[in-house]
């Protein structure tokens, strides 16, 4: 409730219905549940999440995507698991609000290992966020999240992007 408050404050008491959200990092919609959305999207890692929470949000339109290792488009086009209208919404430049409370893993507090035998924060974004010398950050996993929204804001020249992120006071 908290956080739609301060949301409401800053975007007003109508951004549900004026911006297309995206929740990145969904889980089991603990974030966006209680709530209608005109345009929610919310991907997860595991199909297992969605089915957890798939009495919530029943006007979002859910998907299993890996924000951080997945590619929005390759050479051939879209990733088949975009859904039409989010990629719609980056063509069109519509207003985005990425609603998120990520995992707040590092590589140095978490032994967890994930498909592959890599540590969770071994990921794709992780890599590149290394590649471009931006330091300890590549071992946070919501400084990877927030690293690809920036990436995504830049690859489709987004104007209107904006983050409500919810994080431990570390960031």
């Amino acid at each position: 409730d908290y956080a739609h408050k301060m949301l409401s404050e800053e975007f007003g008491e109508d951004w549900k219905e004026k911006y297309v959200v995206w929740d990145c990092c969904w889980g089991t919609g603990n974030l966006t549940r209680d709530y209608q959305f005109k345009e929610l999207y919310a991907s997860t890692l595991e199909q297992a999440e969605l089915d957890c929470g798939k009495r919530y949000n029943s006007e979002a339109t859910k998907f299993v995507f890996d924000f951080l290792n997945e590619t929005i488009e390759n050479m051939y086009g879209w990733n088949e698991k975009i859904p039409i209208g989010l990629r719609n919404a980056f063509k069109e430049n519509k207003p985005i609000i990425f609603f998120i409370n990520p995992p707040y893993a590092t590589s140095t507090n978490v032994k967890k290992k994930v498909k592959g035998n890599r540590v969770i924060t071994d990921t794709g974004i992780g890599k590149k966020m290394k590649i471009a010398k931006l330091g300890q950050a590549n071992k946070q996993l919501y400084a990877q999240f927030l690293y690809r929204i920036c990436l995504i804001k830049k690859h489709y020249n987004l104007s209107n992007i904006h983050i409500g992120l919810f994080s431990p006071t570390l960031y």
